[in-house]
């Protein structure tokens, strides 16, 4: 015995229904395709703008709060991510003259000295 004969299964009826198909020129395919294109690049520069501005938002945060984790190492990056090295710079500098050179590393270089390093081989300070 079968299980549809035992009605375990029913399917249920779906009605095909007719669609009228519109033949389009080759110029309006080729509007259509520029709108959509257009729309597309319009979205996804404001999504870009959008990420940017809270890039900027959230590093401007981050310089503005105070006593939380790697909180010297969180502002010299946020600075450094605003265009603002030289703050970052002459922080490192000051928490390296104090012996710290922060709280990561390799085995010979501390991410303080590698922030120090970093900046001046981008700006050509010596």
């Amino acid at each position: 015995m079968s299980l549809r004969a035992v009605g375990a299964f029913v399917a249920p009826i779906y009605t095909i229904k007719e669609i009228d198909i519109v033949e389009n020129s080759l110029a309006n395919i080729e509007d259509d395709i520029r709108q959509n294109v257009k729309w597309f690049i319009d979205t996804f520069k404001t999504i870009i703008n959008s990420i940017e501005n809270n890039v900027d938002n959230f590093n401007k945060f981050v310089i503005q709060q105070s006593d939380f984790y790697h909180e010297e190492l969180m502002k010299m990056l946020a600075n450094i991510q605003i265009g603002n090295s030289l703050s970052a710079l002459n922080s490192a500098k000051e928490l390296i003259s104090k012996g710290d050179t922060g709280p990561l590393g390799t085995s010979n270089k501390g991410i303080y000295e590698s922030i120090v390093d970093y900046i001046e081989e981008k700006h050509s300070i010596h």
